[in-house]
């Protein structure tokens, strides 16, 4: 069975994360303006680095195509053969407990279980929910049904 070239987002997390990370360039920026010397300089780059880190959130996705996944994260891009995979399904992590809104109590992610014994957390895509019950009903759940299904598919 041949697997159509199919591409993940979460368009509302790339864009939170992106002006979470502008925003503390922004305020590393302020300090260069006000630091002298060798203080200024470290201050740039630091407001340099997590600028580029804000947009390289932009980009963040999964690709699935009939030879595997390939994971655009925040640090790079990793390609992994199906044949890698023993099972993808969706996981939980807990939610800081330091949120200080605690709105959101469970945090969904895509979970794929490498033949090495590895757990490759796919947090490129996360669902936030306040139930449990609400779990399958999340963007996570979906896109870690379609991914084993062209896992299994790829066999």
């Amino acid at each position: 069975m041949v697997i159509d070239k199919r591409t993940y987002r979460n368009p509302n997390r790339r864009i939170f994360l992106c002006l979470g990370f502008l925003l503390l360039a922004a305020f590393l920026g302020s300090g260069a303006a006000f630091a002298t010397g060798g203080a200024r300089i470290a201050f740039a780059l630091l407001a340099g680095l997590v600028a580029a880190l804000g947009l390289r959130t932009l980009f963040l996705r999964l690709v699935a195509t009939g030879s595997g996944l390939r994971v655009h994260g925040l640090l790079g891009n990793r390609t992994y053969a199906w044949s890698e995979m023993e099972r993808i399904e969706l996981g939980n992590d807990p939610v800081n407990s330091m949120n200080p809104l605690q709105v959101f109590h469970q945090q969904w992610i895509p979970v794929a279980h490498l033949t090495s014994g590895r757990m490759l957390k796919l947090t490129e895509i996360t669902s936030y929910t306040m139930r449990k019950s609400a779990r399958d009903t999340t963007l996570a759940a979906r896109v870690a049904r379609e991914l084993e299904l062209a896992r299994a598919a790829a066999r």
